[in-house]
């Protein structure tokens, strides 16, 4: 659209819309990683913006550009380039886009080192946007704020800024607030870096029970974009508590943030009016307003001054203190944990570029905090390499478990021991949830004869310890033979025949119904929902384009089943014990998605009512997975066990 819209305005020499659309096209560019057709098409709208006399344009341009300077690792270039936008857009009276270039410079400068002037323009950009309550700004700006007031060694405050920074965007993931379009380039893997960080920053505090809700709440946001239309705004949004000490400069923001608003909005429209000409009064109440605002500012860049310096007298063990007001999470947790039983305990891991850290949670202690220090790329590596030599029969996958089981699993081995853990209850970050944890090796044996491994999310949080219907009924619906570039599943036909037991054939495991190839209907499929089957096993190819559901589908055997479709009233999973899908890498899927996918799946299919969902992490051949399924079938109808403890027989991972 961008492209045809300028060939549109240079067609009609439109200089103004050409110098917009290049910036447009630069952005789009930018969020593609595609950096020199962006620095390209910046360059361009400057020189036009220059050539036509467009300030504001002009100011845009540079601004891109130094933004893009920063991202690679070029803050030298960038900041001259911040700098005269700074010098324009104060020119020219545009507050909103000050703050935007505040940010910029900031991060620039932050780049170079210097963490205490990055801190200034920070706290400045911060007072602007207070003005306009626009939530991108304002989450840039105290994230900003956290991580180089971390950099100063002021990590109380910092967290603060942090949490300011994580509760804007929950309040926009609850709906009360608008981003706008133009600034959503690279959104998500900012606004990761801004809830990581904070679970970062909090774990060397040692405030670990505030941490884990920060991660739990990353979990969701992930779900949140993973999503869209009526599912994506039913998500819940929480905020994260503040502390006793920090309670009280909460309300003081508050408060100062809504008369800075309240001044801002008045002044603005009577700056529009002004245009028109305005009354003697109303002259009198502009400068009235100009001059209350400026007072508005500077007390709001004292109060942050005032806030610094009071968090920085703060103690280690009133920092620690910080994390203890609201405990609720942790203690529902735990409860669960003691109501699972059989040795159940939550590991969080949370990835680093410099290390990786881990939470360990258990029903009677404390959670603790271990390490191990390992690069991001490192682990990455690490991981590609395992998955790559566990589906190949001639490479051996021990040596790289080894080492991945030192890194993931040896730091909390005595932890785990002491509490006497049986099931872990992971809740994975980054590439780490395309790791089969259960595969990992200790140099004599694999992790899965220790422990069952379950893979946790926060959609399950509040039904761990549901106990599955008595008896299953299982529907299985399959599809066979390969089309629109999907390969044949030989083993589909035999592998639900042996899941399945019918009047006619008595050698299934569980009573039920199947439905293969032509018979593997949308409707099939709303029927066997509406019936309420305990156990819906579907051997289908299923694609994933995360953040796209129509795009993501179900292989039918007439047709095509989208994600979006999916949560249509006509299929709900309220019933459902266990959704199985059977097939080619229904778990993952989506370049640059790091594993946002797997764990997106199944938090949807949790929320719809499935209270587990079991999913494949690569090919699986026919044969293995029906031989698999049944054990797993049998097993658990043998015992009649909860959803925890089924997922505990399996050895391999089950998302719960």
């Amino acid at each position: 659209h961008h492209r045809q819209a300028l060939e549109i305005n240079r067609a009609i020499g439109n200089r103004n819309g050409e110098a917009a659309d290049l910036v447009n096209l630069g952005i789009t560019h930018y969020a593609l990683a595609q950096y020199d057709q962006a620095l390209q098409h910046y360059r361009q709208s400057l020189e036009i913006s220059r050539a036509i006399g467009n300030r504001n344009y002009e100011a845009v341009a540079l601004e891109s550009l130094g933004e893009l300077h920063t991202q690679q690792a070029r803050p030298d270039l960038a900041l001259p380039l911040l700098d005269e936008a700074l010098g324009i857009v104060r020119a020219i009276g545009a507050q909103g886009r000050e703050a935007e270039t505040l940010f910029h410079r900031g991060d620039a400068l932050l780049a170079l080192g210097k963490a205490g002037e990055a801190a200034d323009d920070f706290g400045q950009g911060l007072t602007l946007a207070l003005l306009t309550g626009e939530p991108d700004n304002l989450w840039q700006l105290r994230d900003g704020l956290r991580r180089s007031l971390a950099a100063q060694g002021q990590k109380a405050a910092a967290v603060f800024f942090g949490k300011q920074a994580v509760n804007t965007l929950q309040a926009v993931r609850r709906g009360l607030t608008g981003l706008d379009k133009a600034s959503q380039r690279g959104f998500l893997a900012n606004k990761e870096k801004a809830y990581k960080g904070l679970a970062d920053q909090l774990l060397d505090l040692g405030r670990l029970p505030e941490a884990e809700q920060v991660l739990a709440m990353l979990k969701e946001e992930e779900l949140h974009d993973y999503l869209r239309g009526a599912q994506r705004n039913a998500l819940p949004a929480g905020e994260i508590a503040y502390s006793q000490a920090e309670q009280p400069w909460t309300e003081r923001y508050r408060e100062v943030g809504s008369q800075l608003v309240a001044l801002g909005r008045e002044y603005e429209a009577l700056k529009k009016k002004e245009k028109l000409g305005l009354a003697e009064a109303e002259k009198t109440h502009l400068a009235r307003l100009k001059a209350d605002l400026e007072v508005g500012q500077k007390a709001a860049r004292a109060m942050l001054k005032d806030l610094q310096q009071e968090f920085a007298t703060l103690g280690g063990q009133r920092a620690v203190e910080f994390g203890e007001k609201d405990l609720k999470s942790l203690g529902a947790l735990q409860g669960s944990l003691k109501q699972l039983g059989r040795g159940a305990v939550a590991v969080h891991y949370l990835m680093t570029d410099s290390r990786l850290r881990m939470i360990v949670t258990s029903a009677d202690a404390p959670p603790v905090l271990r390490e191990a220090p390992v690069t991001a790329a490192d682990l990455t590596q690490a991981v590609l390499t395992f998955r790559t030599a566990l589906q190949s029969p001639r490479s051996d996958p021990r040596p790289t478990g080894q080492q991945l089981y030192r890194w993931l699993i040896a730091p909390i081995a005595d932890d785990l021991r002491q509490a006497g853990a049986k099931l872990l209850m992971v809740v994975l970050d980054d590439v780490l949830r395309y790791l089969p944890l259960a595969a990992l090796h200790d140099g004599d044996h694999y992790l899965a004869r220790d422990y069952a491994v379950v893979v946790f999310t926060p959609a399950a949080r509040g039904d761990l310890t549901g106990t599955p219907h008595g008896h299953w009924r299982l529907a299985g619906l399959g599809v066979s033979k390969g089309r629109e570039g999907f390969s044949d599943l030989h083993g589909v036909r035999s592998e639900l025949a042996g899941l399945v037991r019918q009047p006619e054939r008595a050698d299934g495991i569980l009573p039920g119904v199947t439905y293969l190839d032509a018979d593997f209907t949308a409707a099939r499929l709303s029927d066997v929902l509406r019936d309420g089957y305990p156990a819906i096993h579907l051997a289908s190819h299923f694609s994933f384009r995360p953040g796209d559901e129509s795009a993501s589908f179900l292989l039918l055997g007439q047709g095509r089943l989208s994600l979006e479709d999916m949560q249509g009233v006509d299929y709900p999973l309220s019933a459902v014990d266990l959704l199985t899908l059977s097939a080619c890498e229904t778990g993952v899927g989506g370049k640059d998605a790091k594993g946002r996918e797997v764990e997106s799946f199944g938090a949807l299919a949790q929320q719809r009512g499935a209270k587990a969902v079991l999913a494949t992490l690569w090919p699986v051949a026919d044969a293995s997975t029906a031989i698999l399924m049944q054990d797993f079938y049998r097993r658990r109808e043998a015992d009649r066990l909860t959803k925890a403890e089924a997922a505990a027989l399996n050895t391999g991972e089950t998302q719960t």
